[in-house]
């Protein structure tokens, strides 16, 4: 009988579950990071146009100019713009073309 009841004692003592970290965020400060690391624009359709339309511009001007981290930028926006349709040629970086020596 007293063993039973000394196992009941331990088992009731004992935290269930994962144990803790100490690491842990509330609700809260998991909304808070979220937030901070993320962007919300607004652009009408007239506004959409508009803006993959310059980036378009600015990339068929001069390609050699931007990295391949820009192109990617610019599909990504292309691509929360129009949906459905994939960006166009202008929005990949072209293949730069080495010079043979002989």
């Amino acid at each position: 009988m007293k063993e039973e009841q000394r196992q009941g004692e331990a088992a009731a003592g004992r935290k269930r579950g994962r144990p803790s970290t100490g690491l842990a965020m509330s609700g809260a400060e998991r909304q808070r990071k979220y937030r901070a690391n993320t962007v919300t624009v607004t652009l009408n359709d007239k506004e959409w146009a508009h803006l993959t339309n310059m980036l378009e511009q600015a990339l068929k001007a001069d390609p050699s100019r931007y990295g391949e981290s820009d192109f990617a930028l610019a599909r990504k926006i292309y691509s929360a713009a129009i949906k459905g349709n994939p960006p166009p040629d202008c929005f990949h970086k072209p293949a730069t073309k080495r010079q043979n020596e002989t």
